[in-house]
């Protein structure tokens, strides 16, 4: 079973696009692939080490996508109102994003919204597998989690091991009223799509989540972050620049 848990109904709206641009069924496939520091990822495994000197490993990869454009070679906008959940697991690493009857054309930039918008932020509209998973406390404004990553750790020279969760959602209590997802904008040259399929690759760094220039973050620091808008903050704008975008065979 894919990986690309859940999407409704795709609704494709063109803006400033002639009628004789679209053909029956071009359609484009985004493979999401998942790293760390360019190696490709393997979970449940410590085999990984940040700047600082922590050996760690990588348990759970599970987050939303939501209202995905594509921005064509002139600039004009071609949006897919939909949300997609990603669930990673070590038997079936697989996960796709499937996007049919698109205009056809050449394209220079793919955005997205890492997390889910209010739109989307509806517990009513996934499945209650998902939502279990998912489910984000009623105290801190309820709906989904946009993100959960965690694996285990160790500090230089120590040989215990902690756990870090990171997990990202809206943080809405009392005097706070703080949306926590963000716009991604990845440019995608080379992208084409003619009649038929085209695949491609998204490629998410796991470790640039910590990471901000030349400025590494503890994973010590990403412990029960819920309730932490300033860590939320951080990953908001680390997960800017975690992406790549490349075409499926070059």
């Amino acid at each position: 079973m894919k990986n690309l848990i859940f999407s409704l109904p795709l609704l494709v709206f063109l803006m400033a696009c002639g009628s004789d641009d679209k053909v029956e069924n071009p359609s484009l496939k985004i493979n999401m692939l998942h790293t760390v520091d360019g190696a490709k990822l393997k979970m449940d495994a410590m085999l990984y080490a940040n700047d600082l000197g922590e050996q760690f490993s990588v348990t759970k990869v599970n987050y939303y996508l939501s209202e995905l454009e594509l921005v064509k070679a002139n600039g004009e906008l071609v949006k897919i109102d939909s949300m997609w959940y990603i669930s990673l697991n070590p038997q079936n690493m697989d996960a796709t994003i499937n996007l049919q009857s698109l205009p056809l054309g050449d394209y220079q930039q793919i955005n997205f919204i890492f997390g889910l918008t209010d739109k989307w932020n509806d517990q009513s509209l996934v499945p209650v597998d998902q939502l279990q998973a998912m489910i984000w406390p009623e105290n801190m404004g309820g709906g989904l989690h946009f993100m959960k990553l965690e694996g285990r750790f160790s500090l230089p020279e120590a040989e215990a091991l902690n756990g870090y969760n990171t997990h990202m959602g809206n943080l809405k209590k009392g005097e706070m009223d703080l949306d926590h997802f963000f716009k991604v904008e990845v440019p995608a040259a080379g992208l084409s799509v003619g009649q038929g399929l085209t695949e491609v690759n998204l490629e998410m760094d796991l470790l640039k989540w910590y990471t901000h220039g030349n400025t590494h973050y503890s994973l010590t620091e990403f412990q029960a972050i819920m309730n932490k808008p300033e860590k939320q903050a951080i990953l908001m704008e680390n997960g800017q620049n975690i992406w790549s975008f490349s075409i499926k065979g070059e």
